[in-house]
């Protein structure tokens, strides 16, 4: 009995770090399709851009997440624990593409340097969320995430004809993204309070 309780643990524990991830994408897409419903701009992304975020940040660690061994006891707020990371990181999502449609259009930026920016910083929020619902963190943990964003940025230098992606090496982009980067973990977080006390969690 002790191994079948540790077990249904484990299953649960996983799939609460997982759904979290799968959410995030949900959150963001949908916000953004109303959004672009009103905006007289295209939208952020260009679909063959979804599939390596979908991937590299949430289809990929997602398969090893769901191997951990993870038997914690079971807190019983599952959908709460869920939906703060997702709501989080969603949001953050959406600020960054808003934040970078207005900045493309002030400096006459064409659609594929605001989409490439857009879907760097979207990585990089997912890449938060990551690592947030990995936790405990271990090295093998670590290896994946390093090894994920390693395959992210060959995308932007070698695959940049395949998804649509402009170099990301221009100091007219930089300027722009580098200080995105550094904000994202404080912006993660902070919705990620603001996320707590909207569901009310304790």
């Amino acid at each position: 009995m002790v191994g079948v309780v540790l077990e249904g643990r484990k299953v649960v524990n996983n799939i609460q770090r997982v759904a979290s991830l799968y959410l995030t994408k949900t959150v963001f897409s949908i916000i953004l399709a109303v959004l672009f419903i009103f905006i007289a701009a295209p939208y952020p992304f260009q679909p063959i851009q979804l599939s390596p975020i979908s991937s590299l940040t949430v289809g990929i660690p997602s398969f090893f997440l769901a191997l951990r061994p993870n038997v914690a006891p079971i807190k019983g707020r599952f959908l709460k624990n869920v939906l703060e990371p997702a709501l989080a990181s969603g949001v953050s999502v959406v600020i960054y593409a808003m934040i970078i449609l207005i900045i493309g259009q002030q400096f006459g930026w064409t659609y594929n340097e605001t989409s490439t920016i857009t879907v760097w910083m979207t990585g990089m929020v997912c890449y938060v969320a990551l690592y947030y619902v990995s936790q405990p963190f271990n090295w093998k943990i670590g290896l994946m995430i390093a090894t994920s964003i390693s395959l992210f940025l060959a995308l932007f230098i070698f695959g940049g004809k395949i998804f649509a992606l402009d170099n990301l090496f221009q100091w007219h982009l930089a300027v722009v993204y580098i200080p995105l980067m550094i904000s994202a973990i404080p912006l993660f977080y902070g919705l990620k309070r603001l996320s707590r006390k909207i569901l009310k969690v304790k």
